[in-house]
């Protein structure tokens, strides 16, 4: 035990044991010659700073492709007519002729099941999107795995994708946006269901998030961001992520 007393310009070392002074002057003279070496920091604290340190590189990738699909949605319909969800040349031949409208994904393009989530319309959009992929979709890669949240991303990403478009009529949509929500309630709830869990999400955050979610449906942000909001996706995503979290959470009850 000791403590550092100041007294004027001069610091005073009390130790309890005085057979500690021959170790404290050692130290001191060490010291004073530049022998002394910084201690590496403990691993706890190295993944503390990990996520400022070593930026998770799944998440800044996705976010990347989201960029460029916001950079292709602003060239109009021609530069992401593969990624939309229905190719929109066939709109109009679907209402008309009455076709299927899944008939784009049914002869095996797949791949439209997910990619329009990379689309985004508008700055306020896209920023809005990746900076909460950012926050959430890193926690998931640096505190659980990058294949989990691969996983979790695509499977969230398909969810509300099929939904919305259920609901939108042959319109197009895009956007992270259901994805971020379903990791919303994934991340909050790992957190309540697993107190020794890294990936975590203040209650009062998440308490705004899911009123603003549920406030959404009655057009309130149709109006003032002038924009048809996704809100299938958003809840789909929601409710998609919430089953994963209480699924993982079973899993391992059962499994210990």
């Amino acid at each position: 035990m000791h403590r550092f007393v100041l007294k004027g310009d001069i610091q005073q070392l009390i130790l309890l044991d005085e057979d500690d002074a021959t170790i404290a002057r050692e130290v001191l003279i060490s010291w004073e010659n530049g022998d002394l070496v910084a201690r590496p920091k403990a691993k706890a604290q190295l993944k503390n700073f990990r996520f400022i340190e070593k930026p998770a590189r799944l998440t800044l990738l996705l976010i990347f492709l989201s960029c460029v699909g916001g950079a292709l949605a602003s060239f109009g319909v021609d530069f992401i007519h593969l990624f939309t969800f229905w190719d929109p040349a066939h709109r109009i031949y679907f209402a008309l002729s009455g076709v299927d409208p899944w008939i784009d994904i049914s002869s095996g393009e797949y791949w439209r099941i997910v990619t329009p989530v990379f689309l985004h319309f508008g700055p306020v959009h896209l920023i809005f999107n990746i900076l909460w992929f950012w926050y959430l979709g890193a926690q998931v890669e640096l505190h659980q795995s990058r294949g989990w949240l691969l996983f979790i991303t695509l499977l969230i990403a398909m969810t509300s994708n099929v939904v919305q478009a259920y609901f939108s009529a042959g319109a197009i949509f895009g956007g992270l946006s259901g994805v971020v929500y379903g990791l919303f309630s994934y991340v909050w709830l790992t957190g309540r269901l697993d107190k020794n869990s890294k990936v975590r999400l203040p209650d009062v955050l998440f308490a705004i998030i899911t009123v603003l979610m549920l406030l959404s449906p009655l057009g309130i942000f149709d109006i003032i961001l002038n924009a048809e909001i996704a809100d299938a996706a958003h809840i789909s995503g929601f409710i998609t992520g919430a089953f994963l979290a209480l699924a993982v959470y079973l899993f391992h009850r059962i499994r210990n």
